[in-house]
């Protein structure tokens, strides 16, 4: 089993957010509703045990400039055209 370490609260994660998570205000995205950082419980028959960690992308790992970063974690996620991501942690990117 894999050694498991926080991140630094300097460090920051990607997730793709589903668009009924997001906290919207005239169009634009201005935040995430906590639920989009739950794990999920089971539901059986197509998830039948609860979810063990969330899915993120850890924006530090890719090099290069902010918008370069983002490229990447977006690559690496696979989104499908007209999905939606978030930039998590407390402070913006450079």
């Amino acid at each position: 089993m894999a050694v498991v370490k926080p991140i630094p609260d300097e460090h920051h994660v990607v997730r793709h957010c589903k668009k009924r998570e997001t906290i919207r205000e005239n169009g634009r995205i201005m935040g995430v509703y906590p639920d989009a950082f739950l794990l999920r419980p089971a539901n059986p028959p197509r998830r039948p045990e609860p979810e063990k960690y969330l899915s993120c992308n850890y924006y530090e790992y890719f090099q290069g400039e902010p918008a370069g970063r983002m490229k990447s974690c977006c690559e690496a996620l696979a989104l499908r055209q007209n999905r939606w991501i978030r930039w998590l942690g407390l402070t913006s990117p450079e």
